[in-house]
């Protein structure tokens, strides 16, 4: 029985022992870091960039590898079938780990208990903004015209359920008014239309909408958040203007997750290092500059799964009321 007895005490000390060794020598090859969206966009180039900054500090390099499609459901699968080992991360946005539970039929995973939310790398806003013809300068005047008009004022997204969807359809829900939807296949056609007066309203980044103010093409109405943006000073939120909708108040976000059970040494390890990274002046700017007027959110595990919770709810409550069919 001593013998028994000592033999299971030696044995269970041994994975112990094990993950502390291991973790001292992580990482020791390279890691990879699935981008679940196409090359060039806005996901690809954040993640380009935190390879470059954290290859020095971990001491491998990270490669970054685009998976896209089903709204980013196939990258982030395989995220979450990876181990649990620190060697294969994810970039995540909302659209991947949130809205693709009513937008994908099995997508393979459920953020809440298959992934593990790692870091916020970054938060951004968007503004909602109208053509020069449509002739609304504020919300006010927006939901009076929709008011008068309800069904005849357009807004172009990017898809069904995309954000901009899911911004007017929460507007439409918190005003008690009705637009009516024009999906197009990305952002760019859109604007175009935005600007040559087809469509009267969509969302984009402060940093685009500038020029476009500048030149008096376009009219910006309001800025999600809780807070106004550097690029576009002048244009009030939506809370500013009397509307106080919970889902006007999400900030489009960007962040790291890994498989379900990543080790609590390595997740420390990845939040002090990203911590470092997202904290130094290169870092601030590209977001700054490259990405009109974001900043690092700088959240670790806790709060980021925190935020996903709520946020998981609120956005699939709200595209289950707009009666979005996953495909």
């Amino acid at each position: 029985m001593k013998r028994r007895t000592l033999i299971q005490a030696g044995m269970a000390a041994l994975p112990v022992v094990g993950t502390k060794a291991w973790s001292q020598s992580y990482p020791n090859r390279p890691i990879r870091l699935i981008n679940p969206f196409p090359a060039g966009g806005t996901t690809d180039i954040i993640a380009r960039k935190l390879a470059e900054l954290l290859a020095p500090r971990l001491g491998q390099p990270v490669i970054v590898e685009n998976k896209a499609g089903a709204n980013g459901a196939i990258g982030t699968a395989e995220v979450a079938r990876a181990a649990p080992d620190g060697y294969t991360l994810g970039v995540a946005i909302a659209d991947s780990v949130i809205s693709v539970a009513s937008l994908v039929k099995n997508p393979g995973y459920d953020v809440r208990k298959d992934l593990t939310p790692l870091f916020q790398v970054m938060e951004a806003q968007t503004v909602l903004f109208s053509s020069r013809k449509l002739g609304v300068k504020n919300m006010q005047e927006l939901i009076q015209a929709a008011k008068a008009n309800p069904g005849q004022i357009t807004f172009g997204s990017w898809g069904t359920g995309t954000t901009v969807h899911q911004i007017m359809v929460a507007l439409e829900q918190y005003a008690g008014v009705s637009f009516l939807h024009v999906p197009y296949k990305g952002m760019a056609p859109v604007l175009q239309d935005i600007v040559g007066n087809t469509v009267n309203i969509t969302v984009g980044p402060p940093s685009l909408v500038t020029q476009y103010v500048q030149q008096g093409t376009i009219y910006p109405l309001a800025i999600q958040g809780s807070m106004r943006n550097s690029v576009v000073p002048d244009v009030p939120t939506y809370k500013e203007q009397g509307i106080t909708s919970p889902f006007l108040q999400l900030m489009f976000w960007v962040g790291l997750v890994a498989p379900k059970g990543l080790p609590p040494e390595l997740q420390k390890r990845w939040v002090d290092t990203l911590t470092e990274v997202c904290r130094t002046p290169e870092y601030e700017k590209f977001l700054a500059t490259g990405i009109g007027g974001a900043r690092a959110a700088l959240k670790g595990p806790s709060e980021f799964a925190r935020d996903i919770a709520i946020e998981f709810t609120m956005t699939n409550d709200l595209l289950r009321s707009m009666g979005v069919v996953p495909q």
